[in-house]
């Protein structure tokens, strides 16, 4: 049941981090027009702050689909494997529910990951074999604490009304990936 009910919201959390269709490391665009003031964006440096936020949590969202695929191929254990499937789902979800709302917002996203994410990729997938749940699970929870903290704070602006409902739900979905990633991380050091 507490499985279920983590699927299912976890599908909402792919939204936001899994504007991960694209892998690629690079090329990053930024909401058409931070400067000018709209109806959405109602000054330039809330303009800029919400562009960096969203750009950031793309990556973040591309950086863990990602990391979902490189631990679905890598670990034996199931509940990992369901982890980083719900996890890639989540975030695809999460991405086209932003992408549609950026679209209908005039927003330009970026489509590829930054550096700092590839690199934090490219890290998980050099982890050695009998290293590598402890160290997906401990990158995991880290993301998630630091997602939620982002999100509350993005959410508590208040930038746009349409977004700040998306974020919630995403928070919601966030908040549920945290407490079943500590729980595994539990039960994976007990089981060592």
């Amino acid at each position: 049941m507490k499985i279920t009910v983590f699927f299912n919201s976890a599908i909402l959390l792919s939204l936001l981090l899994a504007f991960s269709c694209g892998n690629q490391a690079g090329n990053q665009d930024k909401l058409e027009n931070p400067q000018q003031k709209t109806q959405e964006q109602p000054g330039n440096s809330d303009a800029i702050e919400l562009q960096e936020f969203i750009n950031e949590a793309i990556s973040e969202g591309m950086m863990e689909v990602d990391m979902a695929d490189i631990a679905m191929s890598r670990t034996v254990n199931t509940e990992i494997v369901q982890l980083a499937e719900t996890i890639r789902l989540n975030h695809r979800s999460a991405a086209n529910e932003l992408k549609s709302l950026a679209a209908s917002k005039g927003w330009s996203l970026q489509t590829t990951m930054l550096d700092k994410h590839q690199q934090q990729v490219n890290r998980l997938r050099n982890t050695e074999a009998e290293n590598f749940d402890e160290e997906y699970l401990e990158i995991m929870v880290d993301m998630h604490k630091d997602g939620i903290e982002k999100f509350e704070k993005c959410a508590a602006k208040g930038y746009d009304e349409q977004f700040v409902i998306w974020v919630n739900r995403t928070l919601s979905v966030m908040r549920q990936h945290l407490e079943y990633c500590e729980e595994l991380t539990g039960r994976v050091a007990a089981e060592s």
